[in-house]
């Protein structure tokens, strides 16, 4: 997302340290992009005869690269966590932790600064926030390889505590995504978009 800074100040968005991927919510990925590849170049004389094709790939997607690469199968409704640090874990249907890897699907959260809207209580720990911060996902599979970037728009509410002393923390961040790398051995560039989404009791 591009911006200039006078309009960012005057709509109350302030520059803040960034935090790891806030109260230690770790988040369900749903990632939806498009793989375009340069499939066949030729050149005869004076001609140049090229073809790209599109190759739709998803989170689903993601699993069955992910099964072949540890040749193993997952159970019937995986899916994929992105930890507080940025590793990626595989989960059962109920998010339960079956294995990572993060040395295949790896995501990295932006240290430095993050743009911040409403409001956070540093005394009860409440909040109810809307940021925006960088996200880069890296691909490290023998037929997928490369990365994509993007700034995510993400909606924090942190609850007041129960009689327990309880947070409940809910979080859900979005934005396109896109970048390059290959795909079969092929030169491609990707386009898409990322969603994270978690709840966590603090």
């Amino acid at each position: 997302m591009k911006a200039k800074l006078n309009p960012i100040l005057a709509a109350g968005l302030f520059l803040f340290p960034a935090q790891p991927l806030h109260a230690s919510v770790d988040c369900m990925l749903t990632l939806t992009m498009n793989c375009y590849r340069q499939q066949r170049y030729v050149t005869t004389g004076t001609n140049i005869s090229a073809n790209v094709d599109t190759v739709r790939i998803d989170s689903k997607q993601l699993l069955t690269l992910l099964e072949k690469e540890l040749s193993r199968k997952f159970p019937q409704g995986a899916q994929l966590k992105v930890a507080t640090d940025g590793k990626v874990w595989v989960t059962d249907s109920k998010a339960v932790p079956i294995t990572e890897v993060s040395a295949y699907l790896n995501a990295t959260l932006d240290d430095g600064v993050r743009l911040l809207n409403g409001q956070r209580n540093l005394a009860t720990g409440q909040e109810n926030t809307r940021s925006y911060y960088p996200i880069t996902l890296t691909f490290n599979f023998s037929t997928l390889q490369g990365s994509v970037k993007g700034i995510l728009m993400e909606n924090l509410v942190v609850g007041s505590p129960d009689r327990y002393g309880f947070h409940i923390g809910t979080e859900k961040s979005a934005g396109t995504v896109n970048g390059s790398g290959s795909y079969n051995g092929n030169p491609a560039y990707f386009d898409g978009s990322l969603k994270l989404q978690g709840k966590a009791t603090q």
